[in-house]
């Protein structure tokens, strides 16, 4: 049987789509670039201030939110609270430059589903991507260094 054929073919093809919350406008237009370029995914939407993300998050109710720590308004921990509360779906990758050991403990404490570091590159943004698109945590290198008791939720 040829793949295409298979009853689960389209299923797996099946578009994924995703929310950029940063509020660095170069970044922002950089990640958009970035995730448009992956196979399956489709950015729906973006924003650099943290009353707009999640006003919007709640309306299109994204699979994927990449969010930044630093937001104006409302920073991406809060965020992660309020839409964790509400029992938003989307899974949330956090890709921060602000990356320290009570940023990540808040951060796992609401439960995130990752967290990349900006300084470890777009490689390893692509590796959290898809790991939380298949329903797997996923902290990079960086963030294991700080807090390796992580390393368990992720076995």
């Amino acid at each position: 049987m040829f793949a295409e054929q298979h009853p689960l073919y389209n299923s797996l093809k099946k578009i994924k789509n995703v929310f950029i919350a940063e509020d660095d406008q170069l970044l922002r237009e950089l990640f958009h670039q970035f995730v448009a370029i992956i196979p399956n995914l489709k950015v729906i939407g973006s924003s650099g201030d943290g009353k707009d993300v999640i006003k919007k998050c709640l309306e299109i109710k994204p699979d994927l939110i990449i969010l930044d720590i630093n937001m104006p308004e409302i920073n991406g921990l809060e965020i992660i609270s309020y839409l964790k509360s509400k029992q938003l779906k989307s899974k949330i990758l956090v890709a921060s430059g602000n990356i320290n050991l009570e940023n990540i403990t808040l951060a796992t404490s609401a439960n995130v589903n990752g967290i990349v570091s900006k300084s470890d590159g777009l490689d390893e943004l692509k590796i959290g991507i898809d790991a939380v698109l298949n329903g797997r945590y996923y902290y990079s290198s960086s963030v294991l260094e700080l807090m390796p008791e992580l390393l368990d939720k992720l076995r």
